[in-house]
């Protein structure tokens, strides 16, 4: 018989690994497919971002009724009320604002020639792209991943915990967290470092804040809802921020 300290730990491991080999195949695998290739090619809309996005959702949600043998509510998947949702939109909102000011200061404290290679390409298409593909898009598929999979496969650790202040933060919130967080380490060469690092870090306040209304709440949709706070919240800011510098 296992003992529950090594079931513990043998869940932790194969949760870990299960979501990075689905962020790897999301990642590198199904995009560099030549049917998926030629499509993303020959598309005006669809790139390798959301070709990512898109096999998260659909490897997760494949894979979550057989995990649940069939009870797909331990994995967020079931409804919540209106203030479920609103509360925690309106949070990620005042806490991206924040973290997304703050690292607005940290890169101006830190100004220095851009690295090569680190430009961050425009998004064809506008804000109606924008609103699509990384308000909605991002925000389901990337929740319905890490919050809903990742931390439903891992609740049976919900009883290791920390205390944030007033807050307890479960192991399964902070592995899911730290994983989102260090997933955008793939944006390196392709962004300024500097850039990147924040990211990460702004990624997991976001996994932070989203795990912990997913588990509070029982409901993926309240994770959603944070994560489309934090994007909104980015995507004006950085239109103001480039409106700045036309008028400068």
């Amino acid at each position: 018989m296992v003992s529950r300290p090594a079931a513990d730990i043998s869940r932790g491991v194969s949760g870990v690994a299960l979501g990075f080999g689905i962020f790897l195949v999301a990642l590198y695998v199904v995009p560099s497919l030549g049917p998926v290739a030629r499509l993303v090619e020959s598309s005006a809309w669809l790139s390798e971002g959301e070709v990512t996005q898109l096999t998260l959702l659909i490897v997760s949600l494949s894979l979550i009724y057989p995990l649940g043998k069939g009870k797909v509510g331990g994995f967020g998947l079931r409804g919540a009320t209106p203030r479920q949702i609103l509360v925690p939109a309106l949070t990620g909102m005042v806490v991206a604002f924040i973290v997304l000011v703050l690292s607005s200061v940290v890169m101006m404290a830190t100004a220095g020639p851009p690295e090569a290679g680190s430009a961050d390409p425009p998004m064809n298409g506008g804000w109606p792209r924008f609103v699509l593909s990384v308000v909605f898009l991002a925000s389901i598929c990337e929740e319905v991943f890490a919050r809903g999979l990742v931390l439903g496969y891992l609740a049976p650790l919900t009883r290791y915990s920390v205390r944030a202040l007033r807050w307890r933060l479960s192991a399964p919130v902070l592995v899911s967290a730290l994983g989102f967080g260090l997933g955008h380490l793939c944006l390196l060469g392709s962004m300024d470092t500097r850039m990147v690092v924040l990211i990460v870090v702004n990624a997991t306040v976001l996994g932070l804040l989203a795990g912990y209304h997913r588990e509070k709440t029982g409901s993926i949709l309240p994770a959603i809802a944070v994560h489309m706070a934090f994007n909104i919240v980015g995507g004006l800011l950085a239109y103001l921020s480039t409106a700045a510098e036309g008028v400068g």
